[in-house]
């Protein structure tokens, strides 16, 4: 799928895989039931190794009317994986969220916002790193999930991100990605970021539209701090 950074900076990272949909439904409630039957089934949230999931794994209903339910596979996996299902209609989807478990609660994905074509969930990547997850309100788009999110406009459809490859640099690379025009594209800081995290060199991103301006505090070639924007136009 489609934060200066100094190379002596180890983060410490965690990569959620949020697998693209399956088509794997839950078990419909029964009074007797096999176990590690391979069924996608409720999470039982009096069972003492799932303490504290439920602050994390709400079921909703948004106001458009997707379900959104959190389920677990009744299998090995059933304290690692968590499962998001969204339906409506004859639309009915799963995404895996794998290992999710095993991490601390951040990491579980939380539905915050939607418009008539996504659906936005946050969490954690790793210390100081913001993730998003998009669950398309269709059956044929896949699912897509972005780390080290900056910024992101629900109603333009469009997330900016750092470059996971300005870890390895002293540079600060920016990614930004139309949802709807399945359009990714990159701008390079012609200036070094000096801080520990590239996120804190950034210090406004503005969408309008068809066009993101991001603007940087960073320092040139001679040690002095400047302002630099960078254009990226769809």
């Amino acid at each position: 799928m489609r934060w200066g950074l100094a190379a002596c900076i180890i983060f410490l990272f965690f990569s959620i895989g949020c697998d693209k949909a399956k088509s794997i439904l839950p078990e419909k409630p029964s009074k007797v039931r096999k176990r590690n039957t391979g069924a996608l089934i409720p999470i039982d949230f009096k069972d003492a190794i799932y303490q504290d999931v439920a602050m994390f794994a709400k079921d909703t209903i948004t106001d458009d009317g997707w379900r959104i339910k959190y389920l677990v596979k009744d299998d090995s996996t059933r304290y690692t994986n968590i499962y998001i299902q969204w339906k409506k209609g004859n639309i009915n989807r799963v995404t895996n969220c794998g290992n999710v478990l095993e991490m601390r609660r951040y990491f579980i994905p939380g539905f915050v916002k939607d418009n008539q074509d996504y659906l936005f969930f946050e969490y954690g990547c790793s210390t100081d790193c913001r993730a998003v997850l998009i669950l398309p309100k269709n059956d044929k788009d896949t699912v897509e999930a972005f780390n080290f999110v900056l910024d992101y406009k629900v109603s333009d459809n469009q997330i900016v991100c750092i470059d996971e490859e300005s870890f390895s640099s002293d540079t600060l690379s920016i990614n930004a990605t139309d949802l709807k025009k399945h359009i990714t594209k990159s701008t390079l800081f012609k200036n070094r970021c000096s801080m520990t995290m590239g996120s804190s060199c950034i210090d406004t991103i503005i969408f309008k539209h068809n066009r993101i301006l991001v603007e940087g505090k960073l320092t040139d070639r001679y040690g002095n701090d400047v302002k630099e924007v960078r254009s990226i136009k769809f």
